[in-house]
């Protein structure tokens, strides 16, 4: 299964909050990453040739890849993924201002409480205290405006306080662009064309999503990137000779700036 825009670390601590067991294979266009969990206890991360939390500090920056998982025998637990994840946080992220990894997601507060004596507790804290249903982190960094917030951010990521969902910006705006576009082709071509559009690109998402085996939000973007394709393709097939991208020209027009990003992040 494919992810995009969403870190490793960020998927390990979406795992580790919903207590998976299991080793998790993550290939990437440098190589490959393997974890280790047990009912979300974070036993070990590695590559071919780092460990745990050198094996950590390449993982945080792949945002783009394939995950599978598999049972196979533990190895001895040899990392504190938490405390480690922090440490990577305070010492090592410092271009962490540049990643545009939050810019399009919902950051969804869960059940999994920050240790207390974490240095980030209280800007966690604030945050939930200010934004108990979630936010939307370019809202945040409008709000708080500063470097520090954002490393507290992806901690909360990182360790499973905080889940990164793409459903209420990226999947609420596909949803509007697909019917949009069955509008299009109602006014065109009917009712009946307008039906079978949307019934094809549902069936396609329902074939994907059956060979989906794990939690859709630890594959970041790219099943909303499925959705989109659907979209395109089919649209294509219906709106020839030009008059699809007419059509997909005249939504955009009426799209928010923010919209507009979201659809283009595919």
């Amino acid at each position: 299964m494919k992810f995009k825009n969403i870190s490793v670390c960020q998927i390990i601590g979406s795992l580790a909050y919903s207590r998976q067991s299991g080793e998790f294979i993550f290939n990437h266009k440098n190589g490959e990453i393997r974890a280790w969990l047990d009912f979300g206890n974070v036993f070990s991360i590695r590559t071919n040739t780092l460990s745990n939390y050198e094996a950590l500090k390449v993982s945080a920056w792949v945002f783009e890849g394939d995950i599978k998982q598999q049972n196979s025998n533990f190895p001895v637990k040899s990392m504190e993924y938490d405390a480690e994840a922090e440490k990577f946080l305070l010492e090592e992220a410092s271009n962490i201002d540049n990643i545009t990894f939050f810019e399009n997601a919902t950051i969804q507060k869960t059940s999994k409480m920050l240790n207390g004596a974490s240095v980030f507790y209280q800007q966690v804290e604030k945050i939930n205290n200010a934004h108990p249903n979630g936010f939307i982190y370019t809202d945040i960094r409008k709000e708080f405006g500063f470097s520090e917030m954002l490393r507290a951010i992806a901690y909360g990521t990182f360790v499973g306080s905080y889940l990164v969902d793409y459903k209420q910006t990226i999947g609420a705006t596909l949803k509007k662009f697909q019917d949009a576009m069955a509008s299009e082709i109602k006014t065109f071509y009917g009712q009946g064309l307008a039906s079978s559009f949307g019934t094809v690109v549902e069936k396609e998402l329902q074939d994907y999503y059956s060979k989906v085996t794990l939690d859709q939000t630890l594959l970041g973007t790219d099943p909303f990137r499925v959705w989109f394709d659907s979209i395109e393709n089919e649209g294509k097939k219906i709106g020839k000779s030009g008059l699809f991208e007419k059509w997909v020209s005249k939504i955009k027009s009426k799209f928010s700036l923010k919209e507009i990003v979201y659809l283009e992040s595919l």
